[in-house]
């Protein structure tokens, strides 16, 4: 997500998504949490509206950086030769057929307003969509992403609600966010292990046309045999990787995603880096009832 993504998040320069006390809980570049009193920064890039949720200081932690999460090196994968390696795009959701799989997180002590996520293929651009709705299920964003190799999953593409009225009447009512070089969000990585890269923007194919480039980085944390959701669903294959993005002269942001094999995020927790402290902080876990409809 430039989220989240995200949520999820990709950039924009007017953020969105759920706040916890003052952090922007949005999983994309520009999007995903800011630090708790810090106000949001340039990111340089375009973002969905604002989606508040209530105030909770004790829905945050901090904790200090680990070496792999201080930091948005240049290389693509930092691997161990002798490491196993784990293929993440197996773990997010991938099909060509008509169903939708959908997400429905709560936190468990309410302090975060409940999200959807929805994920479709879509034949037009043969691409998968990842798409977010707030508590009211208003649209938030859209994540195109497909496989790709060394990027493992590329997302070369974020859709918007256009906030800007001006903007709306010339280009229309979505803001469209095409990328030259894709976020990648990792190929193959021992646990531990770290991908890389620096995306950027199409100035022509985006609407409007902008400019931005941000860094990206996403480090596997574990693998997990026994994973149990606040819904008593067991998940006996799951990945637990942190990604932080960074887009011009924005704060650290991102998030830490469980994901099972052959469903999708099965929960999620912000993350961002307090530009002042360096201090990670944290908002609770928000775990997904799934749901596998069909078209």
């Amino acid at each position: 997500m430039i989220s989240t993504r995200q949520q999820r998040a990709s950039p924009q320069t007017s953020s969105a998504r759920p706040a916890v006390a003052a952090m922007n809980l949005d999983r994309s570049p520009a999007d995903v949490p800011q630090p708790v009193g810090v106000a949001p920064g340039d990111t340089g890039a375009p973002r969905p509206g604002d989606v508040t949720r209530s105030s909770a200081s004790q829905a945050i932690t901090r904790r200090r950086p680990s070496e792999s999460t201080a930091r948005l090196p240049g290389a693509s994968n930092d691997l161990q030769p002798s490491s196993t390696l784990v293929n993440l795009p197996s773990y997010w959701p991938a099909f060509t057929s008509e169903e939708k799989r959908r997400f429905d997180y709560t936190s468990p002590d309410g302090s975060l307003a409940p999200i959807t996520s929805i994920f479709a293929y879509d034949r037009a651009t043969k691409s998968m969509l990842y798409q977010d709705y707030n508590a009211d299920m208003e649209w938030q964003d859209t994540w195109y992403y497909s496989a790709k190799p060394e990027y493992g999953i590329a997302e070369w593409r974020d859709d918007y609600p256009q906030k800007n009225f001006l903007q709306k009447v010339i280009f229309g009512p979505i803001k469209k966010i095409v990328m030259t070089t894709p976020i990648g969000w990792g190929e193959n990585l021992p646990v531990g292990g770290m991908y890389s890269n620096r995306p950027a923007f199409s100035l022509l194919r985006s609407t409007p046309p902008q400019l931005g480039r941000g860094s990206q980085s996403v480090v596997l944390e574990s693998v997990l045999h026994d994973f149990t959701t606040r819904d008593g669903t067991r998940y006996d294959d799951v990945i637990q990787f942190l990604y932080q993005q960074k887009w011009g002269c924005g704060p650290q942001t991102g998030a830490r995603y469980w994901m099972a094999k052959g469903v999708g995020p099965v929960a999620i927790q912000w993350v961002a880096e307090d530009p002042q402290t360096h201090q990670l902080v944290e908002s609770v876990r928000i775990d997904a009832v799934v749901t596998f409809m069909a078209s």
